[in-house]
């Protein structure tokens, strides 16, 4: 079996995030396999009266450049949710009280997962999706992506990766929407609203089309929360033969 397997974690980098919450966290690292390839996925947990993470990014053997850019992507916005999260739960919990709330305040939530990751003999290919509730209605839903070609030893674009234009990507994208994607049935005026939403969020511009994924054969495009719907409707993607 080929193998691509992990760098450890540094042990100093938790223990330095958890000087500033008191709480204990418990860090696992796990082989996963498929394909004929492995890699290993670190799972960071923590819970305590301020918040309850959980984050989880893969790591691979000889993929120095590439471990750094999941790092960056990963493991830095991590620290910096930890690096405020004390402070602003107790802001919250005091606007709460001043506010005649009698419940306690609620830990927030901190959530990164790593799905899918593709792995082949051409391409590294992952989805990030975070989600942070720190009070309000609901939390905010993020992805980010990162795309390894293995042959040119370096991160790609989409564009790099598939050879579509961003112009060729909005017109799938906003043709598939338009079939496929209920939010506006009921009303004309739904319908235009809708409409509106998926003329946006898929216009031909490079900001619309930097969360993806691809295995050489599929690339799949992913949408955030309130990009080409309302937040109700979640992530949306749209599968897109390789050219």
């Amino acid at each position: 079996m080929k193998r691509i397997s992990a760098f450890s974690v540094p042990a100093a980098l938790c223990a330095i995030m958890l000087q500033s919450t008191g709480c204990t966290d418990n860090t696992t690292t796990k082989t996963i396999t498929g394909g004929g390839y492995s890699y290993k996925q670190i799972t960071i947990e923590e819970k305590n009266k301020y918040a309850e993470i959980k984050v989880q990014y893969p790591q691979f053997d000889g993929y120095a450049d590439l471990n750094r850019t999941v790092d960056k992507t990963v493991v830095v916005p991590y620290k910096a949710f930890k690096s405020t999260v004390k402070q602003d739960w107790k802001e919250m919990d005091s606007i709460r009280r001043e506010s005649g709330f009698a419940a306690a305040t609620p830990p927030f939530s901190y959530d990164v997962g790593s799905g899918p990751v593709i792995l082949n003999d051409r391409y590294i290919s992952m989805l990030f999706t975070t989600y942070a509730m720190e009070g309000g209605a609901h939390g905010d839903t993020t992805l980010s992506s990162i795309t390894y070609d293995r042959e040119q030893n370096k991160i790609v674009s989409i564009i790099e990766a598939a050879g579509y234009t961003v112009e060729e990507l909005s017109a799938y994208c906003s043709g598939y929407f338009m079939k496929n994607l209920d939010s506006g049935k009921g009303s004309k005026e739904s319908e235009d609203e809708c409409a509106k939403w998926i003329a946006e969020g898929t216009a031909p511009e490079k900001k619309n089309y930097e969360k993806f994924t691809y295995d050489g054969k599929t690339l799949t495009v992913y949408f955030e929360p309130y990009i080409v719907a309302p937040y109700v409707y979640g992530i949306q993607k749209v599968p897109i033969p390789a050219k």
